[in-house]
């Protein structure tokens, strides 16, 4: 039986019908399936102002590699659904620090801005 329902499949689906978010597998098909079905879309990005800078994180693109994670471990974190997001508390660190945070992820989930708008990474 396919997550949504005996007749389709996520691959081969032309309407959701009985789909349902809690259906959807986990991780990056997940999200393959909210790029497929737009209506199931929630919170595809987040953003912050962090030391003068504006960062964010497109959820939809995001597969949790956690390389982000690792360089600013004090601003972003990895949630249970495999998703990197912001931490509760953001304290302002190193634009450099947060360039490079952002410059690592493989799929370009993180979408950095000077205090102008100017996009800098990617």
């Amino acid at each position: 039986m396919s997550p949504c329902g005996t007749d389709r499949s996520f691959r081969n689906a032309t309407a959701v019908g009985s789909c349902r978010l809690r259906d959807a597998p986990a991780g990056s098909l997940r999200r393959l399936f909210y790029h497929r079905f737009p209506l199931f879309r929630m919170d595809d990005t987040v953003e912050r102002d962090i030391s003068g800078h504006t960062l964010r994180i497109d959820r939809t693109l995001c597969i949790g590699s956690g390389n982000c994670t690792n360089l600013a471990d004090d601003v972003l974190v990895i949630r249970q659904d495999n998703i990197v997001d912001f931490q509760d508390e953001t304290p302002d660190i190193d634009a450099g620090r947060l360039e490079e945070a952002a410059s690592v992820c493989p799929v370009d989930a993180l979408i950095l801005e000077d205090e102008n708008g100017d996009q800098i990474v990617p």
